[in-house]
């Protein structure tokens, strides 16, 4: 009840008292709504039921109205005077935030923030009537704030007791609790509301007996059927004499609130111009409801179709390629690009015995015999060995230390990437929790596979697979010498599952480490292919050397893009790590953030006293548009917005406005597949302008697409860096 625990010493009978109380009274904790602020950082988004009036209700709604309190309490300090005082750029965070955890219509910033309005006003009554006049008397009581409200800094606690203790509040107060104390027809619908009431009545009764008579009638009535309060009971008499004349044919009701309904004449009072009495707040007679729907349809056709495009639009590119001949055909179908393929071993395999073919516990208990498995290609079955749903490769057989997604690998399973679909509607056997269901929605992506559902597959099968050593892409014949030499080591020197490492001093990404290049990256990377983190990676590491050679290290800073992709830990994390690096470097540093969605290449660049972030999109899509903007750059808006203000706090910086965001126009990527090489470009002119001018250069710009000349420098730029290391 936030009054002070004084230390006394106490009896067992004392003790025993008070453990036989607190069995037979449990207080109410604090709402948190974690699992709210969890499911937002897994990009999801919850859909709110609307009435025809345009006001939300069930669970989701009551979920939101919990989440906007715990907002509001946390973010707006209590010494401020009232509503209207509150800064904008903490009202703008509780709309942010709430629209990041639910399906909202820009339109509905108004009602959330009415909602957030009033439960602050209800918040600071509470504090106010429960923890701060009871014990006006009693100044040791009133010292530090409640203690399930710790949030609440002690200066802010004792200006508001302070505030609340005058003289001209508690006349105040006391004139508003007479107020208050002749309100007669309260209704008892709790949280509940109109809308809820409407929701729950449409059950049983049909939607025409539903007026505003019946709504306000059954709003003040017990679970019983019965009403308490003498005047209420009178109007409600009087209600169901008006209606029953209604019936009859006597009067007429236009049930409009407009004065001439049963409801307005039953209570003896006219409606105002400006409300509907019995239908809830925020319902606007004046407004049709047509507007009101037409604005949240629109938001979540939008939605929809954003979600089509990003999904299909790669899948359209490979089958234009493919009819035109410009990509190699292959027996594999093609799979549903989602994720970027994060493999680190290549898709062919080696000769191996027949034995070899079935994974069984015993086998992969062997650490000879596992490590040989590794890097394998392999058939995925789901209910039998014999009915294969996916082709992949074996990543990972030790069960020890290993996760996926966040959660234990777990005993009797292996590591696996899904490189191609055969069946895309078949049912993962260890579905990814709310983020990978189906085998057509994991192609690209790692995931936990039954040993006993997975075969090797021999070389026959490999080479239906694959592409075999004499079928080389036309691309590759004009590549530059420097590739075609990487291109022809990696395809005849390298096997399947060798790596080329490369060094990454502490100086790089703040972190010492190593880099392996795989095969099947090399060749990906000749390709004009997908290409994963690492060869971003390993490309930094030149940049690093151009950053020395230039005396610009203490200008530029690098954040390796493998810490912060997808699958690297939760949005929390990712915005640690990116604090992290952000403390490493100088005050006015920029720093250079590549990011990979799971399907696409994007770069952000941190600048300006941690300021300002420009972003960079190849497509040039939506970012700046929150209605078209799709949940995974959502999700990394938030991730860079909490890690700079973690910074802020860590460094002491205190808490600062989130970063203005601003987009910038490079070159535009004419298909899509050359993201990754787009923003390798990006990065290499950011560098090569000594006085780091590139917000102005690609400010509102729309360029042409890099020709293929620009994008083989940096190609070979890497393929030179990589080779020192063969």
């Amino acid at each position: 009840m936030g009054l002070p625990k004084t230390k006394k010493a106490s009896t067992s009978e004392e003790t025993e008292d008070t453990i036989t109380a607190s069995r037979l009274k449990r207080k109410r904790g604090r709402t948190s709504m974690e699992h709210i602020v969890n499911r937002t950082l897994r990009g999801k988004k919850s859909v709110l039921e609307f009435n025809p009036k345009g006001i939300p209700f069930g669970k989701v709604a009551a979920e939101m109205a919990s989440y906007i309190g715990v907002l509001v309490r946390t973010t707006v300090p209590i010494i401020v005077e009232s509503w209207p005082k509150v800064d904008k750029d903490l009202k703008n965070d509780i709309w942010e935030s709430v629209e990041m955890a639910f399906v909202l219509a820009p339109r509905s910033r108004k009602l959330v923030l009415s909602s957030a309005a009033n439960k602050w006003r209800q918040f600071k009554s509470e504090l106010t009537t429960k923890y701060v006049l009871p014990f006006k008397d009693q100044p040791d009581a009133l010292k530090d704030p409640p203690e399930e409200y710790d949030f609440i800094k002690q200066q802010h606690w004792e200006q508001f007791v302070n505030s609340r203790l005058t003289e001209g509040f508690q006349k105040l107060h006391m004139e508003q609790k007479e107020r208050r104390g002749k309100l007669q027809n309260a209704h008892r619908m709790s949280r509940k509301g109109y809308a809820g009431l409407e929701a729950e009545l449409k059950k049983t009764m049909h939607e025409d007996e539903l007026d505003l008579a019946v709504l306000w009638k059954k709003g003040r009535e017990d679970k019983n059927g019965n009403i308490s309060h003498e005047t209420v009971g009178e109007q409600a008499a009087e209600i169901d004499t008006l209606m029953k004349q209604t019936n009859e044919g006597a009067i007429s009701n236009s049930n409009s609130g407009t004065g001439d309904d049963v409801r307005s004449m039953g209570l003896g009072t006219p409606e105002h111009s400006s409300r509907f009495r019995g239908t809830g707040e925020s319902v606007m007679p004046n407004v049709s409801r047509p507007q009101l729907e037409r604005e949240d349809v629109m938001h979540e056709v939008r939605k929809m179709i954003e979600q089509q495009r990003v999904w299909f639009e790669a899948k359209i590119a490979l089958l234009e390629a493919k009819i035109s001949g410009d990509c190699p055909t292959t027996n594999i179908p093609l799979p549903t690009p989602l994720l970027f393929k994060p493999s680190k071993k290549g898709w062919c395999c080696g000769k191996k015995n027949i034995e070899d073919k079935e994974i069984d516990l015993e086998a992969l208990s062997f650490i000879g015999r596992r490590d040989s498995m590794k890097g394998k290609s392999c058939k995925l079955a789901v209910g039998s060995i014999n009915n294969v749903v996916s082709h992949g490769t074996i990543i990972e057989v030790d069960a020890a230390n290993h996760t996926v997604h966040g959660v234990p690998l777990g005993e009797g399973n292996i590591r696996v990437a899904i490189d191609a679909a055969l069946d895309e509607q078949a049912l993962l056997p260890i579905p990814v929790t709310e983020e990978l269901v189906t085998v057509g929605q994991a192609v690209g992506s790692h995931v936990a596979w039954p040993k006993h559902l997975v075969k090797l597959m021999d070389e026959e099968e490999c080479g239906n697979t694959s592409m075999k050593p004499r079928d080389i892409p036309k691309q590759i014949v004009n590549l530059p010498k420097s590739l075609k030499l990487l291109y022809r080591y990696a395809e005849r020197a390298m096997t399947d599952g060798e790596a080329i490492s490369v060094v990454m001093e502490e100086a790089v990404f703040g972190i010492a480490k190593t880099v392996d290049i795989f095969k099947e990256d090399v060749m990906q990377f000749m390709e004009m292919k997908e290409i994963p983190p690492r060869c971003i990676t390993v490309y930094m590491r030149h940049l690093y050397v151009m950053l020395k050679q230039s005396n610009m290290a203490d200008m530029v800073g690098l954040m390796d893009p493998s810490s912060i992709s997808v699958g690297e830990g939760n949005s929390d994390h990712k915005s640690q790590v990116l604090a992290t690096r952000l403390q490493q470097g100088s005050a006015d540093q920029i720093l250079l953030v590549p990011y990979n969605s799971g399907y696409h290449w994007m770069l952000t660049i941190i600048s300006e006293d941690k300021e300002v972030c420009y972003f960079m999109d190849p497509l040039q899509r939506y970012f700046m548009d929150p209605l078209r903007r799709s949940m995974r750059e959502e999700e990394w808006k938030y991730v860079v917005n909490n890690g700079i203000r973690q910074f802020n706090i860590e460094t002491g910086r205190g808490f600062r406005k989130q970063p203005l965001w601003k987009v910038l126009m490079g070159p535009k990527q004419p298909s899509n597949m050359e993201c990754g090489y787009y923003v390798m470009r990006y990065m290499k002119e950011i560098i090569e302008g000594q006085d780091l001018s590139f917000a102005t250069k690609w400010d509102g710009r729309k360029l042409n697409a890099y020709t293929q000349t620009e994008l083989d420098e940096v190609r070979c730029e890497w393929t030179d860096f990589v080779s020192n290391y063969v």
